[in-house]
């Protein structure tokens, strides 16, 4: 699962929190897991995807030169870094992985 928030700091500067989770036992599981692990980078936040069993997901996040943040899933890293480019944002490394069952790994 990948959760996101967003926020203003103290500065009135937009701030963006991304979490990426995979390889639960449940989807709810996962999901459960990123919002809470999103929460403790300062945000409420929400679930924006789910991957299951044999599927990926990344997702890169980016601030843009009026200082805007945004956000870029895909399936694959380099598509996720590449539109954030793209998109002429300042961009941080890809997060996350795929999903496989527990028992199939």
């Amino acid at each position: 699962a990948t959760a996101v928030g967003f926020w203003n700091d103290d500065q009135d500067v937009p701030q963006i929190s991304i979490s990426v989770t995979w390889n639960y036992e449940t989807e709810e599981e996962a999901a459960r897991a990123a919002l809470l692990q999103c929460a403790t980078k300062g945000s409420p936040c929400k679930i924006i995807t789910s991957f299951y069993n044999g599927h990926c997901s990344y997702v890169v996040t980016g601030r843009s030169k009026d200082d805007e943040v945004g956000y870029f899933v895909y399936p694959d890293a380099v598509s996720a870094a590449d539109r954030c480019q793209k998109e002429g944002y300042t961009c941080e490394p890809p997060l996350g992985g795929c999903a496989f069952f527990p028992d199939s790994i």
